[in-house]
């Protein structure tokens, strides 16, 4: 004996295919407790013949708990008034849905199913998402960890108080051998294609060697045993600070974004004693002149200059109190950035 007749049958055939709720074959059998493999019409056919196929086959084995799940759980919800709400009402008296509806726990067995299966696809979905944005991530960290590096040569003749300057720039004019720096030929070498996060720091490299005109000997990046004093003139130029340091010594400088001679320059630095040029770290300033020599401490330590904030170049030069064009010789000087 069948639970429902045919007009039955065919009433709620009508409400399940206004409801839309085939659209999701799986998902509606999944809900009211039927497992969609055991279904061999579940794909095949048009909407309304796989619902009446469903009904018809839920009708035959006397599957009371699924007609009423699909009655009470799916269509009463949508049609709570009207003609077919009655009609819902009069077959779930047929089937005595109250049997289950009133059993909680019983209730929401295949519901949970449903919402389990769609859980495993979003976590699944969002498992993908994860890894995708560890991947972005460590990929980001691995780029701006690794160390770039840079080499260039730096030419005896180059004076630092020319560096970030513009075309005709003029410094340090020694009106006693009647010299002065111009650009380009005296322009100092900037750094390129190396790293200038604020915070990361810089590490040197150095070898060959230059001579100055002060006593015609050549000397390392370390610099001649000449001690000169707030060089040039005890007062820089072009906004850039001085410097007291060995002569012929491997320095550097920081500029920002204008040219250094737009704002004042710093306070100058003393690197003339050894241990001043045994520095482990240097917090570097703009436009402020800074000993870089071998690059090593005297225990043969690499040393950091901090690179500071606002800097965009970096340029390099050496030391003299004037006339750096009788200058000779040049640095090979390899910089590496590092976070």
């Amino acid at each position: 004996m069948t639970l429902l007749d045919d007009d039955d049958l065919r009433e709620l055939a009508n409400i399940l295919l206004i409801s839309q709720k085939v659209k999701a074959r799986e998902a509606l059998c999944l809900r009211i407790g039927i497992n969609p493999s055991e279904l061999t019409f579940l794909r095949e056919g048009a909407e309304r013949d796989f619902v009446i196929q469903l009904i018809n086959y839920l009708n035959q084995i006397n599957d009371e708990e699924a007609l009423c799940r699909l009655c009470c759980q799916e269509l009463s919800l949508t049609f709570h008034r009207g003609k077919y709400a009655s009609v819902l009402t009069k077959i779930t008296a047929k089937l005595n849905c109250s049997q289950f509806i009133l059993d909680s726990s019983n209730s929401q067995k295949f519901t949970n199913i449903s919402l389990k299966s769609r859980l495993l696809k979003n976590r699944k979905f969002f498992l993908i998402i994860i890894v995708l944005i560890l991947i972005t991530i460590s990929s980001y960290l691995l780029l701006t960890n690794v160390p770039s590096a840079s080499t260039t040569k730096v030419f005896a003749r180059w004076d630092p108080w020319l560096a970030g300057m513009l075309p005709e720039s003029k410094a340090n004019s020694c009106p006693q051998f009647s010299s002065i720096s111009e650009y380009p030929n005296n322009s100092p070498s900037e750094v390129e294609k190396i790293s200038l996060n604020p915070s990361s720091y810089l590490t040197f490299t150095t070898k060959n060697e230059v001579q100055t005109a002060n006593n015609g000997e050549y000397n390392d990046a370390d610099g001649s045993k000449t001690i000169q004093n707030e060089a040039p003139f005890g007062k820089g130029d072009n906004g850039i600070s001085s410097i007291s340091a060995p002569n012929g010594a491997l320095v550097g400088v920081f500029i920002g974004e204008e040219p250094p001679n737009k704002s004042q320059r710093p306070d100058p630095l003393s690197f003339k004693t050894e241990d001043e040029r045994d520095y482990r770290e240097h917090p570097a300033k703009l436009k402020q002149v800074f000993f870089i020599g071998d690059g090593k401490t005297s225990k043969d330590e690499k040393q950091k200059v901090i690179v500071p904030t606002g800097a965009r170049h970096l340029y390099l030069g050496i030391l003299d109190q004037c006339d750096w064009n009788d200058n000779h010789g040049f640095f090979d000087v390899e910089v590496t950035s590092s976070k």
